[in-house]
């Protein structure tokens, strides 16, 4: 069974989108914090041999940012795609993740197992994030219109369904139990009742991940012990196919594989180390 012990700054964080949204319904606020798995990461106490990864995501080079079709009160608009946003003087590129592959032990983790996905104008945000393995995830819509939120695990996201939830107009689902995650991957989240909606959870066995990089593409992954490591990057690709019925109506859109780039690199002591990526164009 669950330890649920209360979590005062996850109570904090929901309340805070409750007066954001404004008469939110709240099914159940989440109470949860992690087990702790024998054998799994190991937090240490910091040296200060430790040092620090940091550099820039770029994309190859300027591409047309495409539209996607938002359906919004029973009709649609369109909007950029949130799969390919950069920032035209530099080309540093959104939404990317960059992680030190198989670390056993380090710094502490974050503060709180909990972790929230808010629906808010018609699209999921954050769009990219990692959250710990064993966490309680809480679903938030702050529009005003009904939503299925569906949850995949694997490497294309829709291998198996790991949660797949009504939540209904200004509500929050804060403690089903299919949205404590306890295994650890890619998580793709799509939306049944909208089919530009997309959003990717990481759930991750150690704290060296990066935060999803902003516009200007930049990084950092902080104490870190000296030694040799995999360094990945992610971001979720840039393709995207519209399917639609036969008299035009939007089904759904596949989208392309992740890109995944991985490098070597010997982290010394004390030392802060670059590293860029760049992502393929499409």
């Amino acid at each position: 069974m669950r330890d649920r012990r209360p979590s005062a700054l996850h109570t904090a964080t929901l309340g805070l989108l409750l007066l954001l949204a404004g008469g939110v319904t709240v099914s159940s606020i989440p109470a949860s914090v992690a087990r702790e798995d024998p054998g799994a990461y190991k937090a240490i106490r910091k040296s200060p041999q430790w040092g620090r990864l940091v550099g820039t995501c770029r994309i190859a080079k300027a591409v047309p940012v495409p539209d996607i079709e938002v359906r919004v009160n029973g009709g649609t608009e369109k909007r950029p795609t949130p799969r390919i946003a950069y920032d035209e003087k530099t080309l540093g590129l959104s939404n990317c993740v960059v992680w030190l592959e198989g670390v056993k032990e380090g710094k502490p983790w974050p503060n709180g197992r909990h972790a929230v996905l808010a629906h808010v104008d018609r699209a999921y945000v954050p769009h990219v994030h990692w959250i710990p393995v064993n966490t309680q995830l809480a679903l938030v819509n702050m529009d005003d219109e009904t939503d299925n939120v569906h949850g995949f695990l694997g490497r294309q996201g829709r291998e198996t369904t790991v949660f797949n939830l009504f939540v209904g107009p200004k509500c929050v689902i804060g403690d089903a139990a299919n949205t404590y995650l306890e295994r650890p991957g890619h998580h793709l989240i799509l939306s049944d009742c909208c089919p530009s909606k997309s959003a990717h959870v990481f759930v991750v066995t150690h704290p060296y991940y990066s935060e999803p990089t902003g516009m200007r593409g930049t990084y950092a992954i902080e104490d870190i012990p000296p030694g040799t490591y995999t360094v990945v990057c992610w971001h979720e690709g840039m393709q995207h196919k519209a399917r639609r019925s036969k008299d035009g109506r939007l089904l759904r859109y596949d989208f392309g594989e992740p890109i995944r780039i991985e490098k070597t690199i010997t982290l010394e002591k004390q030392q802060t180390t670059t590293l860029d990526f760049t992502i393929p164009a499409p």
